[in-house]
């Protein structure tokens, strides 16, 4: 089997639950390589952008902020032209006394009452074009063959690692 070079790495996951045959299925699971946050980004935006570093701060908070209004209007949000975002609800998670957590449950033709809808997250969706510009911009995937622990160190850090350990 030829070995992949694609920047999107993957290891094989297992289902939960088995199929009709007995087996478990398996599925492709993303595998980070690293973590871009905010300060990469910034480090981004100053070495390779027009727009300055203030600006880009200034339009990230304005983002967050808007973008918290209009879900909490009831809204669903487009951001550009790369995804839409709308609340993921759930039930209400209870207690009982001995701190087990469980959930009502309701069946076709109930009305379930608002106070046992609980926001549990976001719902964030690519748009077909942005999802298009992803494929163009990566190279494809790879299996990864190693089992990742923990995300890698910044190089100089990792080197300086390796000679202690040799030492």
């Amino acid at each position: 089997m030829a070995r992949a070079t694609g920047s999107i790495n993957y290891l094989e996951h297992r289902t939960p639950l088995k199929d009709e045959s007995g087996k478990y299925q398996i599925h492709p699971m993303f595998v980070k390589r690293d973590i871009v946050d905010q300060e990469k980004m910034e480090k981004r935006v100053r070495d390779h952008c027009a727009m300055n570093v203030s600006s880009f701060i200034s339009a990230l908070e304005t983002l967050e902020d808007e973008t918290l209004y209009a879900l909490a209007e009831g809204n669903e949000v487009r951001v550009g032209d790369m995804f839409i975002v709308k609340p993921k609800l759930g039930m209400v998670k209870h207690k009982d006394k001995n701190g087990i957590e469980w959930k009502r449950t309701y069946h076709e033709g109930d009305l379930i009452p608002a106070n046992e809808v609980d926001i549990c997250g976001l719902e964030i969706q690519p748009t077909k074009e942005f999802l298009e510009r992803l494929k163009r911009h990566s190279n494809g995937c790879s299996r990864q063959y190693w089992s990742v622990k923990s995300t890698p160190k910044e190089a100089d850090k990792e080197f300086a690692d390796i000679v202690e350990i040799c030492q």
